[in-house]
């Protein structure tokens, strides 16, 4: 922030335990300190401390499209001030990045996390603090994207170092290790990932308490990895204890509410709960639908998972029509590659499989093992799975070929 004021720290901190304040608090304070101010001029250093007080507390309440342009308007006014290379700007831009981020803009946040690493490296060295959380949300961005390897390699040396210069209990090095679990878990390393996350919940709970926003993020998070490995009753008892404390705290629309129900509805698609899932699913869908928008990526995962609690229910035909705007959305927002497009392609294929279009099953497949292979490599379980499922396809090919010479030769 440009010239924080000692006397306005009240707004945004606890006076106690000198913590950030989160939820009801942390927006009604904000809210009272941006009425204050917001009527000054523009270059008042007062009212741009407000302005990004306020647009965490939008953040954090999952409004990112709010948040996103009160940072835009922000970053004019600063850069405007002080040139692009001063450090407020710099940690302007980077906030800025972040909403751009949380609204599925992974693209362009990494443009722009690119552009302030290189000068904070410039201007700060490698291992600034500063410099590291421009590198740990970077890394961030390039996992939503599917930029898995690039992703933990940087997770990895950010990590390394947080744990020499600020120690590893420090939040900032428990949020990449966090991050980092999330990357590995999502490179087929469910063991690892798990190992991770149950040392940073542990801390996390100690320090911050079991309700505070990042713990309860770090045990979905984990609840996502036992799943992956199978365990998922002990899952699914995380995942309904995470949300409903999400839904008394944020809210049961904020994004990370809505996040927590659509991994439970998850992990009952992997028991084979499919009502239980369609339920949920058909609830979190609209409302993404609503708050994040219709291309976010998060609420095409939900449609995905939604299409295949339909076919897995043998409601085909249903599923198909979904899976088909779902993927045109996905190719169009994430590309042809990302692993959630891939996801969709694979469901759309068993859906069209099931459904006798056997011709087309098989092409969609052979894609996606063809990407899969290229991206994640071969042995690993995604491309493995693509691999099984493809071997399925022609078989159901070659029986429907001989029941087709049957009925020639009768």
């Amino acid at each position: 922030m440009v010239k924080q004021k000692r006397n306005n720290k009240w707004f945004y901190t606890c006076q106690t335990c000198d913590q950030r304040f989160t939820g009801a608090m942390c927006i009604e304070l904000a809210n009272a300190w941006w009425s204050k101010v917001r009527d000054r001029a523009e270059d008042d250093h007062e009212r741009i401390d407000a302005a990004h007080c306020l647009a965490t507390s939008l953040s954090q309440q999952g409004k990112y499209a709010e948040a996103g342009e009160m940072r835009r308007a922000l970053l004019a006014v600063m850069e405007r001030m002080l040139g692009a290379e001063h450090p407020a700007v710099l940690t302007t831009t980077g906030n800025l990045a972040t909403s751009l981020s949380q609204q599925g803009n992974h693209a362009e946040a990494e443009e722009m996390l690119r552009k302030v690493l290189a000068v904070r490296k410039r201007m700060l060295g490698a291992e600034h603090p500063n410099t590291l959380a421009i590198a740990h949300s970077l890394a961030s961005s390039l996992s939503c994207q599917g930029k898995k390897a690039e992703a933990v390699q940087m997770q990895r040396e950010v990590l390394a170092v947080r744990k020499r210069v600020l120690g590893v209990e420090h939040p900032s090095t428990l949020a990449t290790a966090h991050n980092l679990a999330t990357s590995v878990s999502n490179q087929g390393k469910h063991a690892e990932a798990e190992e991770t996350l149950l040392q940073v919940l542990a801390v996390r709970k100690r320090v911050l308490g079991a309700e505070h926003p990042t713990t309860l993020g770090t045990a979905s998070n984990l609840a996502g990895s036992l799943s992956r490995q199978g365990k998922h009753k002990e899952a699914e008892e995380m995942e309904r204890a995470v949300l409903a404390v999400r839904k008394r705290v944020l809210g049961a629309e904020h994004p990370d509410t809505l996040s927590t129900a659509h991994n439970l509805a998850t992990v009952f698609l992997h028991q084979s709960k499919l009502a239980e899932a369609e339920e949920m699913l058909l609830q979190v869908l609209p409302v993404r639908k609503r708050v994040l928008g219709a291309e976010h990526p998060d609420t095409l995962a939900t449609a995905s998972n939604l299409i295949s609690s339909l076919s897995d229910q043998a409601k085909h035909a249903e599923a198909e029509e979904m899976l088909r705007e779902a993927l045109a959305l996905a190719r169009r927002v994430l590309g042809a590659e990302h692993p959630k497009t891939l996801t969709t392609t694979s469901t759309l294929a068993n859906s069209l499989f099931h459904q006798g279009k056997l011709a087309e099953a098989e092409e969609m497949q052979r894609e996606v093992l063809a990407a899969r292979t290229r991206v994640l490599g071969a042995e690993h379980p995604a491309t493995l799975f693509a691999e099984k499922t493809l071997g399925i396809v022609l078989s159901g090919e070659r029986k429907q070929a001989k029941r087709g010479r049957s009925d020639v030769e009768c």
